[in-house]
């Protein structure tokens, strides 16, 4: 029985997620980011 690769196709690749593209762009400091959600909520 030959096992045969999985095709992901190009809508899969749509939707996947790619949270570090944004990294990339430098558009996003995730650091950063998390020291904001970590943040005291009762700030504002």
């Amino acid at each position: 029985m030959a096992f045969v690769k999985a095709q992901k196709t190009k809508a899969y690749f749509k939707r996947y997620q790619v949270p570090f593209k944004r990294r990339r762009e430098g558009k996003t400091d995730y650091r950063a980011r998390v020291r904001l959600i970590n943040q005291d909520k009762n700030k504002y």
